[in-house]
């Protein structure tokens, strides 16, 4: 059994998990590289991570692979974010 042949699959960060409910890992999308997730007791947020507005960019490859794995820039998460800062929910 397979896809059908006119099933669209779009391209996504591969994911590689220890179990069923956590990822630990995942395909940076610029090389290509498996590369751990940022882990917020061991990493510092400013080292991989910056705010442009409500959108997160990357400083690294552990933060483009963590946005890209956990979905951090979604456009429905990044809209929701936004309308929270407009409301000062968020700084």
């Amino acid at each position: 059994m397979g896809a059908p042949p006119d099933l669209k699959i779009s391209p996504s960060p591969a994911y590689i998990a220890t179990d069923s409910r956590s990822n630990v890992a995942g395909i940076d999308p610029d090389s290509g590289a498996i590369v751990r997730l940022f882990n917020p007791r061991r990493d510092s947020w400013m080292e991989h991570f910056v705010w442009n507005g409500s959108q997160l960019n990357a400083l690294t490859q552990i933060g483009r692979v963590t946005i890209a794995v956990l979905l951090m820039n979604d456009p429905e998460v990044v809209a929701m974010r936004k309308a929270l800062q407009e409301e000062g929910a968020l700084g």
